[in-house]
């Protein structure tokens, strides 16, 4: 239940922050009446019904009937049945996943036409024009927008496209296949690479963690030792004794060999990309362009105190 609640609520505010850089507006009402249309466009019933959330996204508004949940214009047309348990919204234009007990499917957000039978233990939204999907589970791989298999499932784990890459993982992290809605999480002990929209290898699997290739960011950092992974949300803060980081750009190229910083983490700064670089308990900060310390290994006694240095150096986050 907990595990339902977390994801539901990551949804929704998700959801808010996205539709509020869209200008997207809210009822206010808790209800609305929806109309259903004929094929020649005439009504033939209206109904009042609950609104699932009162937020409108991307002028399609969730309504509740009978315990299930449906799709309706903000004129109240019905677009999708109240057939469906769950939607997780998308892009403008782009397919909303849906949830049908506990399997996963796509349907057109514009239409209401399903995409996909609720054929998937889990997905992704679609990003790039492919959505990564997991039919038992255990291996992972990809649909196009008509729903066509277009690379085979064999992965443990597939992340979503961006810049034309994916991240994907091979585990055997039983926390995989309790996943229907991923969040970017990090299995471990397991390897890692990137994929292009064949599926061809960008960066082979060599390395045990490749951290994300965020927008307009050339560098990444990687390990081919093992880490640990604490946390829900998959931050790497506990990395094992022995391990060491590098970095590398977005081809797979290695710009810091992987044989002197005991861990690595990546910084967005108001003047760009940084990395924090740990070694033999002493901190840093590493431009990844000159691969030079731009803040010198030193002892701080607090994180604290190294974010007000990086603030004295203008490197706000």
């Amino acid at each position: 239940m907990n595990k339902r609640v977390s994801l539901v609520i990551f949804l929704l505010l998700t959801s808010i922050s996205f539709c509020s850089a869209q200008n997207s507006i809210y009822f206010s009402s808790d209800s609305i009446q929806v109309k259903w249309k004929d094929n020649f466009g005439e009504v033939i019933k209206k109904e009042r019904v609950s609104l699932k959330w009162r937020l409108i996204h991307n002028d399609r508004i969730q309504f509740e009937l009978n315990g299930k949940i449906g799709l309706a214009d903000t004129a109240g047309n019905v677009i999708a049945e109240p057939i469906y348990d769950e939607f997780y919204v998308n892009s403008i234009g782009l397919p909303f996943m849906y949830q049908i007990d506990s399997l996963i499917g796509y349907i057109d957000s514009q239409t209401g036409n399903p995409i996909t039978a609720p054929d998937f233990h889990g997905g992704h939204h679609f990003s790039e024009g492919l959505a990564a999907v997991t039919s038992d589970g255990k291996k992972w791989g990809y649909i196009d927008l008509l729903g066509q298999l277009v690379i085979e499932p064999q992965w443990s784990y597939a992340g979503p496209f961006g810049d034309g890459m994916a991240r994907v993982f091979n585990s055997d992290d039983s926390r995989l296949e309790a996943i229907i809605f991923p969040a970017d999480i990090y299995p471990t002990p397991g390897k890692c690479g990137y994929i292009d929209k064949h599926g061809t290898y960008i960066i082979p699997m060599e390395y045990s963690y490749i951290g994300l290739n965020f927008p307009d960011e050339r560098f990444m950092r990687f390990t081919r030792g093992e880490y640990h992974c604490d946390e829900p949300n998959g931050y790497c803060i506990n990395p094992y004794e022995g391990s060491k980081w590098g970095i590398m750009d977005i081809t797979g190229r290695i710009v810091l060999t992987d044989n002197e910083y005991d861990f690595i983490e990546r910084l967005q700064t108001e003047k760009g990309l940084y990395f924090i670089v740990q070694k033999e308990g002493k901190v840093g900060l590493l431009d990844p362009n000159t691969i030079e310390l731009t803040l010198p290994l030193g002892n701080f006694s607090s994180f604290e105190e190294f974010r007000s240095k990086l603030h004295d150096m203008g490197l706000s986050e």
